[in-house]
């Protein structure tokens, strides 16, 4: 669960929780996705 402090990822797509697979391969690196899932 992220708290909204992840740099680069906008408070929106946190709450509205887009698809990760999207959101991964556009804008999210790696890392965060494994913290997204988490």
């Amino acid at each position: 669960i992220v708290k909204g402090s992840v740099p680069g990822v906008p408070k929106r797509l946190v709450k509205m929780r887009f698809p990760i697979r999207t959101v991964g391969k556009k804008i999210l690196e790696p890392k965060v996705v494994e913290v997204l899932v988490k």
